[in-house]
């Protein structure tokens, strides 16, 4: 999900004519954000011995972040998405957010 979202976004700055390296560059470290926050949530797994759970609520999170924002890149492109699709993204997200404010 991080490679399509990525792509898309450039994408859009192609057919906006806004590239620009440093916010492409911006992106790649946001994305190795992503990545080390899944390598935290699972060591906070391991360490509290709590399964898998940490880094399976990193992860369904991160997706749903990403599954929103290539929905948000393709509309600036001017395709469109059945309203179900993105439902499902926003849902997926927010119930990991519920999630979290459990824990």
């Amino acid at each position: 999900m991080m490679a399509v979202d990525y792509i898309s976004g450039l994408m859009v700055a192609v057919s906006t004519k806004e590239v620009s390296s440093k916010t492409a560059f911006r992106g790649l470290m946001k994305k190795m954000a992503m990545i080390l926050a899944v390598i935290v949530a699972n060591q906070l797994d391991a360490v509290t011995g709590s399964g898998d759970f940490m880094r399976n609520t990193m992860i369904m999170f991160l997706i749903g972040n990403e599954g929103i924002s290539f929905i948000e890149n393709l509309g600036r492109l001017g395709v469109s998405i059945p309203g179900q699709v993105s439902k499902v993204f926003a849902q997926l997200k927010n119930e990991n957010q519920k999630g979290e404010n459990k824990q």
